[in-house]
C-alpha cells in the first residue's frame, strides 16, 4: 500500500522494510531493487484485477452480491496500487492498458459486447481509457459523489452510474448520425466523404 499511497518515488526500501516489519536488508536480499519490487507487484497487482475481470464476465457471477462482495474486497487494494502506477507511468501500466485494449477487442469480436462499429481497435482503446481514467481521477470522482469510489458505498453509486451509461444510449440517435457525417467528411479516407465546396476566387482577400 506504500507504492499506493505515496507513489513509486515518495517510498525508500527503508519505508517499505518498516511498513512490513523486516530489516531493509532482507528486502533488498529478496527483490534486488525497489524497482525489482515494483515489478513483482505490477505482477501480482494486474493478475488480480486481470482474473476478477475475467470472472465478472460470466453472467451468473455479475447477479451474485456475494462473488461481487468478494470481488471488491479483493480487488480495491490492487485497483488503488494501479491508480498511482498509472499515475507514476510504471512500465507494467503500460502492459496493463495494453492487455485491457485487447481483450476488449476480443470480447467486441465474440459477441459479449452488444457494439456496433467499424474500428474495433478505437473503440477498445476510448474504453478502456475510460474504464482506467476513473481510477486515476478517483479524487475527483469520489469528491463529487461525496463518497470514496475505494469504499463499498462510493464502489456502489460508481458501478450503478457506469452501468447506466454503457447500456443506455446518452446521444439521441440522430444527433450521433449527424455528427459522424461531420467526421466524415473531415476523413480524407472516408468513401462517404461529400465532395468539397468550390472556392469562390472572387471571395478571397489579395
Amino acid at each position: 500500500m506504500l507504492f499506493a499511497d505515496h507513489g513509486y518515488r515518495g517510498v525508500s526500501i527503508r519505508d517499505i522494510a518498516a511498513g512490513s516489519g523486516v530489516s531493509a536488508g532482507l528486502v533488498q536480499h529478496h527483490f534486488g531493487t525497489k524497482e525489482r519490487l515494483r515489478e513483482e507487484c505490477d505482477v501480482h497487482a494486474f493478475s488480480v484485477l486481470r482474473s476478477t475481470k475475467i470472472a465478472g464476465l460470466e453472467p451468473e457471477a455479475t447477479k451474485d452480491p456475494l462473488f461481487l462482495a468478494a470481488a471488491y474486497q479483493n480487488a480495491i487494494p490492487v485497483v488503488r496500487y494501479i491508480a498511482r502506477a498509472l499515475v507514476d507511468s510504471s512500465p507494467g501500466a503500460a502492459t496493463l492498458f495494453e492487455e485491457m485494449v485487447a481483450m476488449t477487442e476480443d470480447l467486441i469480436q465474440r459477441g459479449q459486447f452488444n457494439v456496433q462499429t467499424d474500428d474495433i481497435r478505437a473503440f477498445s482503446t476510448v474504453l478502456t481509457s475510460q474504464a482506467l481514467g476513473v481510477l486515476v481521477l478517483h479524487q475527483h470522482v469520489s469528491r463529487s459523489l461525496g463518497a470514496d469510489v475505494f469504499t463499498m458505498p462510493g464502489y456502489i453509486r460508481l458501478a450503478r452510474a457506469t452501468l447506466e451509461l454503457y447500456s443506455s444510449p446518452v446521444i439521441p440517435s440522430e444527433m450521433a448520425a449527424s455528427m459522424r457525417e461531420g467526421l466524415g467528411g473531415l476523413d480524407p479516407n472516408d468513401d462517404n466523404r461529400p465532395p468539397s465546396r468550390p472556392t469562390d476566387e472572387s471571395s478571397i482577400d489579395v
